[in-house]
């Protein structure tokens, strides 16, 4: 798989329960899209490996997002025979005419929902998102997109899962995915008294819906063996998934609320390249970062098992020993 890059070149409106990034308007500056090619051409002629990029928060918010797309293609950037590109989207400005310069480049788009309207906008945390989304899927398969909804289950919300998965079929989705894929980190801390147990999936069953716990487990898994965390943990730190900040810090995909810089490019491109090489050791301030969030997530999940509760230093010293703890 190539290593993915993710850039935070605009804003998003909505305030999602299971979004990476942390909610509300960071601003009006976006990244200029030369600026978002130089990075990802450096990194992939210095690493020596194949990427791929796309764009976090809401694309199509992004006034130079076809533009970049287009560039993006050429020079494979979009996907690889590993993988299936699409466009994220929550709808926001999936406009007929953005759909049209759209459709040759990215033929693919998907939408997350929680349930019908009163239970996704309050977890999308807007007023009107599930009509957004509702009215962009119209649009976009009108045009001929593979249109995926990609639904999201927690604990309590299975008949409203029940309930748009069957619409989604009513309606003629492409592909309607069920998912409970949370990763415990950043701005998620909280979103694992969400994951679904057992009975939720029992439930869903009952009702029809085709479901399979994608990287999380019922919490008492986690309980009775905390080595389950360990690995999911270390999953989370995988240096092939980031994501680039509007200032150009670089972080793990998941540690973006923690903190855990890796580098800056714009102050620091060739330090930031020795990093991502294992040439040299991280930052204190990515040290500092995995420090805040791994001693929570031992503490609630080996809770009583506290003799084999994880440390940091632990996880350092067997995957970052190039690090100085």
């Amino acid at each position: 798989m190539p290593r993915q890059i993710f850039y935070e070149a605009t804003n998003c409106r909505n305030q999602c329960f299971h979004c990476y990034c942390p909610a509300g308007s960071r601003g009006r500056v976006m990244m200029n899209p030369d600026q978002i090619m130089d990075m990802t051409r450096t990194l992939q002629e210095q690493l020596n490996e194949e990427l791929s990029i796309g764009i976090f928060r809401e694309p199509t918010l992004y006034p130079e997002l076809i533009q970049l797309l287009k560039r993006a293609k050429e020079e494979g950037w979009l996907g690889s025979k590993h993988e299936e590109r699409s466009l994220y989207t929550n709808g926001e400005n999936l406009s007929e005419t953005m759909l049209s310069e759209l459709f040759p480049i990215l033929p693919r788009i998907v939408f997350t929902l929680y349930g019908t309207e009163m239970m996704h906008d309050a977890l999308a945390g807007r007023t009107g998102a599930y009509r957004r989304i509702d009215e962009a899927t119209a649009r976009a398969m009108d045009q001929g997109f593979q249109v995926v909804w990609r639904i999201l289950a927690t604990k309590g919300n299975e008949k409203e899962v029940a309930s748009i998965y069957q619409r989604g079929k009513e309606l003629s989705i492409h592909e309607l995915k069920v998912t409970g894929r949370y990763i415990m980190a950043g701005e998620m801390r909280n979103a694992y008294e969400n994951i679904p147990t057992g009975r939720t999936i029992e439930t869903l069953h009952a009702l029809g819906v085709p479901f399979e716990l994608v990287g999380a487990r019922p919490e008492r898994e986690y309980a009775e063996d905390p080595e389950i965390l360990r690995d999911s943990k270390i999953r989370c730190m995988d240096l092939n998934r980031l994501y680039v900040d509007r200032e150009f810090n670089v972080y793990p995909l998941n540690q973006i609320e923690e903190q855990a810089v890796i580098g800056n490019y714009k102050e620091g491109k060739f330090l930031l390249l020795d990093r991502l090489r294992g040439e040299v050791a991280m930052p204190e301030s990515f040290r500092r970062g995995m420090q805040v969030s791994l001693p929570a997530m031992a503490e609630k999940f080996a809770n009583p098992y506290s003799e084999q509760m994880l440390t940091p230093q632990m996880l350092f010293e067997k995957y970052y020993w190039k690090m100085d703890v």
